[in-house]
């Protein structure tokens, strides 16, 4: 047994000896990129632009921002996802949809930068309609994404339950 523990100490120091070196090595001066960091841009930085609306429907229990084009649609049972573009600044989508969805009833149950959260009905089983937006400045585009929430059937609750009680 002291044998190996002997040459497993040695096997680490033989790999890993170079992290008690403290030489420190500079980098070279032959870079040739001048990349200032306003020039880097990662997916979440463009947004392809669209100019009509794609396949789906728009949600009925409040109206699209005006001059605004459908970008995504996907439903299931469980949520209806729709995002949609338009040119207009984001702090007045940000109020159309808090009148909106105001004036219909909805109550503003949770607010940060990036979304709305409003809540109607029962408050054990609400309804749930969320707001998210995110700004392309250098596009000139505000995206925004409605994603509504029905509440559940009996069965679908049903469904969690029994989910949560298998875990």
């Amino acid at each position: 047994m002291k044998r190996y523990l002997a040459l497993g100490i040695l096997a680490l120091l033989a790999v890993g000896g170079g992290c008690l070196n403290t030489t420190v090595v500079e980098p070279a001066d032959d870079t040739t990129d001048d990349i200032d960091s306003s020039d880097l841009y990662f997916d979440e930085d463009v947004v392809d632009v669209v100019t009509a609306d794609v396949y789906g429907k728009d949600l009925t229990m409040v109206e699209r921002y005006p001059a605004s084009v459908r970008s995504y649609y996907s439903s299931n049972d469980y949520e209806t996802d729709v995002t949609y573009q338009t040119t207009d600044d984001m702090e007045a989508v940000r109020a159309y949809f808090n009148t909106a969805l105001t004036a219909a009833g909805w109550s503003n149950s949770e607010e940060a930068t990036d979304y709305m959260e409003y809540i109607k009905g029962d408050d054990a089983n609400p309804e749930i309609m969320t707001v998210y937006f995110t700004s392309y400045d250098d596009q000139a585009i505000v995206e925004y994404e409605l994603v509504y929430e029905p509440a559940l059937t009996a069965e679908q609750l049903q469904e969690l339950e029994n989910e949560d009680a298998d875990f």
